[in-house]
């Protein structure tokens, strides 16, 4: 009693001396309390802490070692003992003191967790492994070391992703015990879902996080984190609507979360609402200057509100601010290529592929390649625009505008018609009801001398026009003629004229003896 009422003033001393910021002082006293008491385990962690604050690992590992060497010690002191030997970077000891912690105490997880790091660390894959299927067993009934077990088998899935299904199905059997059990800690319960979020289990995830959100306490900033997380299951789940109620809760707790207010951003153009999606992109970039990204989401709002100037205002702000990037350039090509200013958009899209090939070549995907080869044609650089619509093709071989494009591309040239064929009737399988695949459709089959079958396609077509399209028209007058009936082909090259009065209509209509009256000619 004399001995441990001495440990305690020594303790006393040290906690007084560090108050006055005599830290050297402070921790001679405190060694001296972890001598006289090494039976007192919690007083040995806890002074050894303070000596690894103070960069003196060995101390630390000295009063460990006092403390562990005892008859009496328990299996957790080694444990202790193993991880601090682990941090200092003595492997073998920290191994052989981890192995005493098991054999004492084996329902204690620290040691096999130590024993499991020193061997992931001796680059020992296969006995790391071993280590948690041994531990598997002591940890039946008890949650948490169910909960940290899994947490361990999550770790090795990181170093060895080849082997990641199986160890991810070992987290989910050691999930599934803990969730049976009753778990009365709510950090216990935290750890539980974000383990099965982590596994992709986002509903069981959401439950356990809108559970914590009615019991926890209001601790400060907490609930925030949970209805953080929460909102992730909402996402990894598919559940926008829940995501973006959570997030105006966080939102309307603080004004200034930049992160909640991108994400309300993101979902609403995902949603297509995008004058809201304008609202929180805009907002972004005032409570947060220096974030990139929301610069190109705002702009390519504005380019789907059809605000083509504004959205060039924000590209230049961003191209001020920031390095030149690809999306920078991507969206510059995109704000001319929506003006229709192809030419100047190429610059732009050249740039763009050739900052992507050097920093993120993922980025070039089969859009950005439609896109280009979009302003290629329109540029009237064909083979360009035939090259890019083929690598679309080749990155996204189902991608119906690109199928339609290339094959109404060669039917006008009179190339690889039964190619083009191929190509625009997969484009009208995919949208059956889309009148600019129709008509490529319908022209391509009088491309092919298939006249019959090119009217009844191209009547189609006019049948699903959302508004009047002069092109359709002019085809549907190009088969009329080539059946020989005249009057009917002069009705539909007038309305064609109507829509878009060109030369090339205007010569068919004198060539059938039908000039254009002056007063229908549109202005």
């Amino acid at each position: 009693m004399k001995r441990r009422a001495s440990a305690h003033a020594h303790y006393a001393n040290g906690i007084i001396l560090d108050l006055q910021n005599s830290r050297t002082r402070a921790l001679a006293e405190y060694r001296q309390a972890a001598l006289l008491a090494p039976e007192n385990e919690d007083l040995v962690w806890e002074v050894s802490r303070k000596f690894l604050a103070a960069r003196q690992p060995e101390v630390a590992i000295e009063l460990l070692t006092f403390g562990a060497d005892r008859a009496g010690a328990s299996g957790l002191a080694w444990a202790r003992l193993a991880a601090i030997q682990l941090q200092a970077g003595d492997n073998a000891d920290a191994i052989k003191s981890a192995r005493e912690a098991i054999r004492r105490s084996p329902e204690v997880l620290q040691g096999h967790q130590t024993l499991f790091l020193a061997e992931l660390q001796g680059n020992d894959p296969d006995e790391a492994l071993k280590v948690l299927e041994r531990a598997e067993p002591q940890g039946t009934g008890n949650a948490e070391f169910l909960i940290q077990l899994s947490e361990l088998y999550g770790l090795m899935a990181v170093h060895h992703p080849a082997d990641r299904e199986l160890f991810q199905a070992r987290r989910a059997n050691l999930l599934e015990q803990a969730d049976a059990l009753l778990i009365e800690s709510d950090m216990l319960k935290l750890r539980l879902a974000d383990g099965w979020a982590d596994l992709g289990q986002s509903d069981r995830a959401a439950e356990i996080y809108q559970e914590l959100l009615e019991t926890m306490p209001d601790a400060p900033g907490m609930r925030d984190v949970i209805r953080s997380k929460l909102t992730e299951a909402y996402l990894q789940g598919k559940d926008p609507a829940r995501a973006r109620g959570q997030l105006e809760r966080l939102l309307k707790r603080d004004p200034t979360n930049v992160r909640a207010c991108y994400l309300l951003g993101t979902l609403a153009y995902e949603s297509r609402d995008y004058e809201a999606a304008r609202d929180y992109f805009r907002r972004v970039t005032v409570l947060q200057p220096g974030f990139e990204p929301a610069y190109y989401d705002l702009a390519g709002v504005l380019l789907n509100l059809d605000l083509t100037d504004q959205a060039d205002e924000v590209v230049a702000l961003a191209r001020h601010k920031f390095p030149q990037s690809f999306a920078m350039e991507m969206l510059s090509a995109m704000v001319h290529l929506q003006r229709g200013e192809a030419s100047l958009a190429l610059p732009h899209f050249t740039a763009a592929e050739i900052t992507a090939q050097a920093l993120s070549p993922e980025r070039l995907t089969y859009f950005f390649y439609f896109q280009f080869a979009v302003a290629e044609e329109q540029d009237s650089d064909l083979v360009s625009a035939e090259r890019h619509l083929k690598k679309c093709l080749e990155l996204n071989p189902d991608f119906a505008p690109a199928q339609n494009y290339l094959g109404y591309l060669w039917a006008e040239r009179g190339e690889h018609l039964e190619d083009a064929l191929d190509l625009v009737e997969k484009a009208v399988a995919s949208e059956p009801e889309n009148a600019a695949y129709l008509d490529s459709l319908g022209w391509v089959l009088f491309k092919l001398d298939r006249r019959e079958e090119a009217l009844e396609v191209l009547l189609r077509a006019l049948e699903h026009l959302e508004k009047p399209d002069a092109t359709v028209y002019d085809h549907v007058g190009d088969v009329y003629e080539s059946l020989n009936q005249p009057q009917r082909s002069v009705e539909y090259w007038i309305q064609s004229y109507e829509l878009n009065p060109t030369d090339s209509v205007l010569e068919k209509l004198e060539r059938a003896g039908h000039p254009m009256p002056a007063g229908e000619v549109k202005d």
